[in-house]
């Protein structure tokens, strides 16, 4: 058998072998046990494959100077507690705020003159409508609920003890943003257990704690790591291997409104004190004797 002989067979092989791969990749129920597959792309072109319909999600992109590659992902698709994390938390989240706001500003309408500590704790709520879309969204919700609580409850009417509770609660808020025994930076508090030594959840505080890349993205199951079709395409840029939640630009202003949230509920406290001072100095009534 000459050469000329051997390349023909080679050739025929290698194509027999490419009209069985793309025959091979079939969709439709018969071929997958009754259950229909989604199909990825266009047959013959890089990546052609059937996606799972509601675990995995077809994603494109094109190289430079090649053609368009076609891959399923599972990370990208919404379901289950995914979907929970991603849309249902951070859209719910938002309902309850701008309820709170839109309560909020109606009673501040009547006040007059409208006092400062009140027109702040609108402030942090509005903050925390952006620090809910992040990891950090139960610290986001706990704070509006305590500043709404502060809006009703710190009033010059109030009892001292009742203020006294809500000025604690507000210097706890701060702990929590700012932590207490950071060896490096941290607020050494002298009280009971947070003066202990390894107690980590005091050791930073929610400012120290957000999560970036890898740890941000695991945090909502992989959905924000772009996968390897999109950092391979033309234009992309990679050193930016997340997106949404877990970009270094929306980190970046997470943390700048969660210091605007530490930032403002010392304020607060500082005018919470204004309220206490003078009960302070209050007697209580002399019983009289019979």
């Amino acid at each position: 058998m000459n050469l000329r002989a051997v390349l023909l067979l080679v050739c025929v092989s290698h194509a027999l072998t490419a009209n069985t791969t793309a025959a091979t990749v079939d969709c439709t129920a018969d071929k997958n046990n009754g259950f229909a597959m989604s199909e990825c792309g266009t047959k013959g072109s890089p990546g052609h494959a059937c996606c799972h319909p509601k675990r995995a999600v077809c994603l494109k992109g094109t190289p430079k100077g090649g053609k368009e590659t076609f891959a399923c992902s599972s990370n990208r698709a919404l379901y289950g507690m995914k979907l929970v994390k991603v849309i249902l938390i951070p859209a719910l989240s938002l309902v309850f705020l701008a309820f709170l706001l839109i309560h909020m500003v109606r009673l501040l309408k009547d006040m007059k003159p409208k006092p400062a500590l009140s027109i702040l704790c609108i402030v942090q709520v509005v903050f925390a409508a952006i620090v809910v879309f992040s990891t950090m969204w139960k610290f986001a919700l706990y704070s509006a609920f305590l500043s709404v609580a502060v809006f009703y409850y710190m009033r010059e009417s109030a009892n001292k003890w009742v203020i006294i509770a809500f000025v604690v609660l507000q210097f706890f808020n701060v702990v929590a943003i700012n932590g207490v025994i950071d060896k490096a930076n941290g607020v050494f508090i002298p009280l009971g257990f947070l003066a202990a030594d390894n107690v980590p959840s005091w050791e930073k505080g929610v400012i120290d704690k957000i999560p970036a890349g890898a740890a941000c993205s695991s945090a909502y199951d992989n959905y924000f790591s772009l996968e390897s079709v999109e950092l391979n395409a033309e234009g992309s840029d990679k050193q930016e291997k997340y997106h949404g939640f877990c970009t270094a630009d929306w980190l970046g202003v997470v943390g700048a409104f969660v210091t605007g949230k530490m930032v403002t509920q010392f304020i607060m406290i500082v005018l919470s004190f204004k309220l206490l001072l003078p009960k302070l100095g209050d007697q209580p009534e002399q019983k009289q004797m019979v």
